[in-house]
């Protein structure tokens, strides 16, 4: 008879190997989710790991560094985050098709709504600003480059005009929607981040003479 060998009623082979590894998922979730409102709220340079693991989420230090060798590796988590965020705004704009304009507005709606709905996304976002991560300013660079290269295949193909205020529009906006983000995170109030952008949006693109070019 083989029946000593099968596999216990409702417990699917292999189950005992599993319950370990979902274990696992679940600790490291745990640890995103924690370190996402810290870096949120308190910001990089704040955060300790004592913070963290002291606060009642039920992690410990040597669940967190099995995880992650470092903080500097769990904020590198959520600024990769980030620039996966970024990446999706800009091929979904693109992927849409439409004006310059209208791109832009895609582009920066979408992280607008990333931010607001998505603390990891916003963390990631705030990190990318610190000085004392290293490289986290790359990311920024960045994303201000891939906004630049949108507005000068504008400027090249004659749908955007070809001026000063044209040229710094990439830098222009990244800022204008870095001020916007911490204005509401800042003032706390019922600050819809999403319409502050389009408004941005509005007075740079019309600034630039992007809107009335395009239409």
């Amino acid at each position: 008879m083989t029946d000593h060998i099968r596999p216990h009623i409702d417990q699917p082979a292999g189950g005992a190997q599993r319950r370990p590894q979902q274990r696992s998922i679940a600790t490291r979730a745990a640890i995103v989710e924690a370190f996402a409102i810290a870096f949120d709220t308190a910001g990089y340079a704040a955060t300790t790991m004592n913070d963290v693991v002291t606060a009642p989420n039920s992690l410990t230090k040597g669940s967190v560094y099995f995880h992650f060798a470092s903080k500097e590796a769990i904020a590198q988590e959520f600024i990769d985050g980030w620039n996966s965020a970024v990446a999706q705004a800009f091929s979904g704009a693109a992927a849409a098709g439409g004006s310059i304009a209208e791109q832009l507005r895609a582009v920066f709606a979408s992280l607008a709504e990333r931010i607001d709905n998505d603390r990891s996304i916003r963390a990631g976002f705030k990190l990318t600003l610190d000085p004392s991560i290293d490289g986290a300013h790359a990311s920024y660079r960045r994303w201000i480059d891939t906004t630049s290269d949108l507005v000068e295949g504008g400027i090249h193909s004659g749908s955007m005009s070809d001026t000063v205020m044209s040229r710094r529009l990439g830098w222009n906006l990244c800022s204008g929607f870095v001020g916007a983000v911490h204005s509401v995170s800042i003032l706390r109030e019922d600050l819809d981040l999403s319409a502050r952008t389009a408004d941005m949006l509005s007075s740079y693109l019309i600034g630039s003479a992007a809107e009335g070019k395009e239409q």
